[in-house]
């Protein structure tokens, strides 16, 4: 009797422990290749496509392709993508994963960067189902990131949904501090009205209390050249900026590693106090405008700082390790973190003082505070 072979919908491949990984752009991690023979495989860290097949590769031509090893069997099974039939081998490879990369099946439909590829073909597996409903995950090569090739009853079966395997490091978490800004470059170019009252010189020496307060927003974005926070998940930092300290007392959480820009968005309350002292100047009931502002710079500035980075359960070599592969330069290690330098730009507005302007009120108008 002929069987027949269904492809089952994606929901299923619930049922075979998946998992997705999402949020920021992560860093590769390369797993290790360790040749046997005869349905033998390493004792620890190999990587499988299900509870009996292992994730192995054969040698065809000089191609390594995509196969699963059958230990039971002693053989590895590859498809022989150029006329559909199946090779068998009892010399093969095995994938395995020393350095504890977070290995995981992800649906074809998502665009993968950290797919593990071997002699240009992708590692993929099908949950499939025949007639007898039987279930049968089943691994194989993936031709063009569209079909999946795989070896099951004796013969090549093609699947058009289909799970990718990838392999990606820890996300880490960054501190940055010490920065370095060119604050010389840096002139206010706005300025923020906070208060402004009227007074009037009765035309003897009097003193007058300037007593302004109010609140301003203070907007930051920032961003990492070149390597756009990549493999990490969250970041707080401190940083003083003139005489302002900017810090996050929270981390910030990196949602969508499309998204290259940290926002901190952070209220600062400015209080003016001033004692205006009017001479006489024959002048009775002259009328004079006093306006209290802050001066603010809207640009972007270029940072340096230093990033001191950790991740749960890792060691400062390892995260040493991380950040080689993301391409950071690491500067020293210091028991659970590594410390690189980190570059970018800083965009927003920036506090840079206060300004106390007085001025006459005078009958032919454009009676208003200043501005730049």
């Amino acid at each position: 009797m002929e069987t027949k072979i269904f492809l089952v919908s994606l929901l299923t491949f619930a049922l075979i422990s998946s998992q997705k990984v999402s949020g920021p752009d992560r860093i590769p991690c390369d797993l290790v290749w360790v040749a046997d023979q005869d349905g033998r495989s390493p004792d620890q860290n190999i990587v499988a496509f299900n509870s009996d097949d292992i994730v192995a590769r054969i040698n065809i031509s000089g191609l390594l392709i995509p196969a699963r090893l059958v230990p039971d069997d002693g053989k590895a099974y590859a498809p022989l993508l150029s006329d559909g039939s199946i090779i068998e081998s009892s010399t093969y490879e095995v994938l395995t994963n020393p350095k504890n990369c977070i290995v995981t099946w992800e649906e074809s439909t998502m665009t993968q960067n950290n797919a593990v590829i071997t002699s240009g073909f992708g590692i993929g597996r099908a949950h499939l189902v025949d007639e007898e409903g039987n279930f049968n995950t089943v691994g194989g090569a993936i031709v063009d990131g569209k079909e999946l090739h795989v070896s099951i009853n004796g013969k090549q079966e093609i699947a058009q949904e289909f799970q990718i395997l990838t392999s990606v490091y820890p996300l880490m978490h960054c501190h940055l501090y010490n920065f370095t800004i060119k604050l010389d470059q840096i002139t206010p170019n706005y300025v923020q009205q906070i208060e402004s009252e009227t007074i009037t010189n009765s035309g003897s020496d009097t003193t007058h209390e300037i007593n302004h307060g109010g609140t301003i927003e203070q907007l930051f974005q920032l961003t990492e050249s070149g390597l756009q926070w990549k493999g990490v998940s969250n970041l707080d930092l401190s940083l003083i900026f003139g005489n302002v300290a900017i810090t996050s007392s929270d981390q910030i959480t990196i949602q969508d590693g499309k998204d290259y820009r940290v926002t901190i968005s952070q209220n600062r309350d400015l209080s003016f106090k001033k004692s205006l002292t009017l001479r006489q100047e024959g002048d009775d009931n002259k009328k004079l405008l006093v306006c209290s502002a802050a001066k603010i710079f809207i640009g972007e500035v270029q940072y340096e700082a230093w990033g001191r980075f950790e991740s749960n359960g890792m060691g400062g070599d390892e995260i040493s390790g991380i950040l080689a592969n993301r391409g950071s330069n690491v500067e020293f290690t210091n028991g659970q973190s590594a410390v690189a330098p980190v570059r970018g730009v800083i965009k927003g507005r920036f506090y840079m003082g206060k300004m106390t302007s007085v001025m006459p009120i005078t009958d032919e108008g454009g009676n208003s505070c200043p501005s730049i």
